[in-house]
């Protein structure tokens, strides 16, 4: 995951004991990576950006309160965890933004309109999280350095 390179699982361990200064590093750790999921998934428009840092923010006081039921207390087990965290939430905001009737917000999951193809591409593991390579941090790093330069040399209205 982008952004855990300087979590380790002794951090994590930590963490998930209680230690209020391991919990404030996973959190700055995770929160780019948190973001990164939930824009994949969502796909929001500049509109709608509010919801996706709401769902952010859900996932990451849950991921605090409930830290402390982390089965795996390795940095890969907390991968997993936040990734199905993430899943959860935004499958609820779905939900709920339905029984709404939408109130003006046209957010639709990445994962409910797109094959499987997409899923099983580098690019859409790296931004959900959702496996756990070899691959070092440095490669993760280099592959989201690239796609964030060519997501700038995209015309303004793409």
């Amino acid at each position: 995951m982008f952004g855990t390179a300087e979590l380790t699982d002794d951090v994590v361990r930590s963490a998930a004991d209680g230690s209020p200064p391991a919990l404030a590093r996973v959190a700055d750790a995770l929160s780019p990576q948190v973001r990164l999921m939930v824009a994949a998934r969502l796909l929001p428009t500049p509109a709608q950006f509010h919801a996706a840092e709401d769902i952010c923010q859900q996932v990451m006081t849950a991921l605090a309160r409930g830290l402390d039921r982390l089965e795996h207390r390795t940095v890969g087990g907390l991968k997993a965890y936040v990734s199905g965290m993430v899943r959860h939430q935004v499958a609820e905001a779905l939900r709920r933004w339905q029984r709404e009737g939408g109130k003006g917000r046209r957010v639709r999951s990445l994962e409910s309109n797109v094959g499987t193809a997409l899923h099983s591409s580098p690019l859409w593991q790296h931004l959900s999280g959702s496996v756990i390579s070899p691959r070092s941090e440095v490669d993760r790093a280099e592959q989201t350095e690239r796609l964030l330069l060519e997501l700038g040399r995209l015309k303004d209205s793409y």
